[in-house]
């Protein structure tokens, strides 16, 4: 599963109530129903399950960043465990 698929998946199963499209370009602050920590508790899953960790300065300005930018930082994340 791609990284943007594992992203979307994880805000379907857990915030049903969100219907609107999450794609590359979107904005996880702007996301409905998505606080700061709804925001952190995704930071958790992803780092759970691609077994990396989002230096805290990256955490502290998730709610500003695309998807498409957190898809970078995981994918680079990946790559410096290699």
């Amino acid at each position: 599963m791609d990284v943007l698929k594992t992203i979307q998946k994880i805000i379907k199963d857990n915030y049903p109530q969100i219907k609107q499209n999450i794609t590359l370009d979107t904005v996880l602050g702007d996301i409905d129903y998505l606080d700061s920590l709804e925001l952190a508790t995704i930071a958790v899953e992803l780092e759970d399950k691609y077994e990396i960790r989002f230096p805290d300065e990256d955490l502290e300005n998730i709610k500003t960043k695309t998807v498409r930018e957190i898809v970078k930082e995981i994918e680079a994340l990946i790559a410096k465990k290699k």
